[in-house]
Formats: C-alpha cells, sequence, structure tokens
C-alpha cells in the first residue's frame, strides 16, 4: 500500500510538471525501489525524451528493463549510454551483468575488466568476476588470471585494448535521435 501512495505521489507530481525531469528520475527510481521495473523504464524513457545526452539516464533504463527481463532492449539502452560516454563505468557494469544473463561470459568480462580499469574502486565487480564469469569461460587462463585480480593478465588473454585509452567524451543526441533510439528498443 505504501509503495502504490508513494509511485502515486510521483505520478502527480509528473503529470503537473510534465518537463522536471528531476521528478520524472525520482519516480524511475521510486519504481526500481517497489520492483516495478517496467514503469520505471517509462519513466526513464520520459526522462531521455527531456535529456537526451544524459548517459545516466539511458544506464538507468537499460537497469530497469534488465531487470524486468528484457536483455535485448537493455543492452541497446546501455549501448547508447556507452555512445555517449564510453568511459562509463556504471554502465559497464550493467552490460556485464545483462551479458551474464544471456549466458555471453565472455562479453561479460570484457565488461568488468573495462569497469575495474576505469574505476578501480569498483572491486566488488571481482567478486562478480569470481562467482559469475571466471568458471563458465571456456578459458581457464581467463578463470586464472580473474581469481588472481590481474587487469592486465585479463586483458591480454580476452585480446583488449586499453580502455584507459576510450574517448572521455562521445556524441550527444538531439531529442528526435533519442526518440529514434527509444522507438528502436520499443519504448515510446
Amino acid at each position: 500500500a505504501d509503495a502504490q501512495k508513494t509511485v502515486e505521489i510521483f505520478e502527480r507530481a509528473t503529470k503537473a510538471s510534465g518537463t522536471d525531469v528531476s521528478l520524472w528520475i525520482a519516480q524511475g527510481c521510486a519504481c526500481i525501489w517497489y520492483g516495478n521495473f517496467e514503469a520505471a523504464a517509462a519513466a526513464f524513457a520520459t526522462a531521455i525524451k527531456l535529456k537526451p545526452s544524459d548517459p545516466n539516464l539511458w544506464s538507468k533504463l537499460g537497469a530497469s528493463l534488465s531487470k524486468a527481463g528484457k536483455n535485448d532492449q537493455a543492452v541497446q539502452a546501455l549501448l547508447q549510454a556507452l555512445e555517449i560516454k564510453p568511459r562509463f563505468p556504471r554502465a559497464r557494469a550493467n552490460l556485464g551483468s545483462v551479458f551474464i544473463d544471456q549466458k555471453k561470459m565472455i562479453d561479460a568480462c570484457q565488461q568488468y575488466i573495462t569497469c575495474l580499469v576505469l574505476n578501480p574502486q569498483c572491486t566488488y565487480v571481482w567478486d562478480i568476476l569470481i562467482e559469475d564469469c571466471g568458471f563458465a569461460t571456456s578459458k581457464p587462463e581467463l578463470h586464472k588470471a580473474i581469481c588472481d585480480k590481474d587487469k592486465q593478465q585479463c586483458m591480454r588473454i580476452l585480446s583488449m585494448s586499453n580502455p584507459a585509452e576510450l574517448p572521455r567524451k562521445g556524441s550527444d543526441l538531439s531529442a528526435a535521435q533519442a526518440a529514434d533510439c527509444l522507438k528502436a528498443i520499443g519504448i515510446g
């Protein structure tokens, strides 16, 4: 009952305001908190229409879609976040999580290692790699490198270029481009 009241309060506020991005973000976060991932995705999609070049919104949309079981759409949203900001560790971690769900372990490892190179403080990512990816790959040497927490060796085994060389900024999106992306994802 409290969850529904909270979401209803945000729905009324967003209807009254319409263009206040922070209210749409708050509504999306409230929906996530209460497990309504499809409503969260809809709120973040609306926020994206108002602020199309915000990689955080695209990442939140991707995470919401993933939680809703829409992994293909989640990948598209997360790739859009990375198109805008290639060196975005949170989007990389979210994409790694989706790839685990899709059983694409090598792809997941690449995203998680990239996350670790870009933000060494994301130490929880090692736990995910050890728990979910290490044994699931067909490369025993990768499992060893993961268990040793050796980023450089992981990058060599995965034939990765140095993620620190990624551009800091990608391309901005216009509102029309964002609308086209959302339509391609199946939202909006």
